[in-house]
């Protein structure tokens, strides 16, 4: 009798990422005691105003003001994810003000149009990024680490994502008041030229500007890719802009937050 034989599961770009993010949180878990600093540490950044859903793999972000939003939306699989941690919350996406997508990335955007079905929430991105929703087409991106080399020679199976028109097109210096926030946006290009963050009571939401470390708060590090290596001087300048906006919390795309010392001491290191 024949054993019936199973394809063998490949280790593609979104596995390794659901292995390393199963990694950071087993050990900030205290798993052997190793780091169990961490996740005391890790404590300092919790706050009411903004509340991460989905972290780990492609950090989402629940933002509070007099009216919740979301900030990205993760892979087009994680909109069943964003809804249940919604729900733990008391919230439907009809609930929310706003998306705000901080780039026009796959893994940023890719459950916002499932999000949008039946709700009605407006998304909103830089004018500039507003093609690759339209087009729901993953776009050609440059490594920038040694993660993102690794990733990068990995399959990527992820699926593509549904086009999305977005209803609000932002720059620089708008206030998101009309949709219940008390929030500035700050644009900050250097992972793409027209990244958005989104700076409200002092903590800034920063999409993939950098990258936070995935074992270890505070230690914030380049972005794994990005869209043209030249723009890569423009991430100091963009960071430095934060810091001088005021902020004191970073709440990023990949990894743990890091405190307003964490992002001087790296710009520090680069003057």
């Amino acid at each position: 009798m024949m054993t019936p034989s199973h394809p063998q599961r490949r280790l593609s770009r979104r596995r390794f990422l659901q292995i390393a993010a199963l990694t950071g949180a087993g050990t900030l878990a205290g798993f052997g005691g190793s780091l169990v600093w961490s996740s005391q540490a890790l404590r300092q950044f919790e706050n009411e105003t903004v509340i991460p859903l989905t972290p780990w793999l492609v950090n989402t972000y629940l933002v509070r003001g007099d009216q919740p939003a979301l900030v990205d939306t993760g892979f087009p699989t994680d909109a069943g994810a964003i809804r249940r941690a919604l729900n733990a919350r008391g919230l439907l996406p009809r609930d929310l003000s706003l998306i705000f997508i901080t780039h026009g990335h796959y893994d940023h955007f890719g459950a916002a149009a499932d999000l949008k079905t039946g709700s009605r929430v407006p998304v909103s991105i830089h004018a500039d990024e507003a093609d690759r929703l339209a087009a729901g087409v993953p776009t050609a991106v440059e490594a920038l680490t040694l993660t993102g080399r690794l990733i990068s020679v990995l399959p990527d199976e992820s699926q593509s994502p549904a086009p999305v028109t977005p209803d609000v097109l932002l720059a620089d210096g708008d206030r998101l008041d009309a949709y219940g926030l008390d929030a500035v946006v700050i644009h900050t290009p250097g992972h793409t030229d027209a990244s958005l963050s989104l700076l409200i009571n002092g903590i800034a939401v920063i999409g993939d500007l950098m990258a936070g470390n995935q074992l270890y708060p505070n230690l914030p590090e380049y972005p794994f890719f990005i869209d043209e290596r030249r723009d890569q001087p423009h991430i100091v300048t963009s960071l430095r802009r934060l810091v001088d906006a005021g902020a004191e919390m970073f709440f990023p795309g990949h990894g743990l937050p890091f405190d307003r010392a964490a992002a001087e001491g790296w710009l520090e290191a680069r003057a």
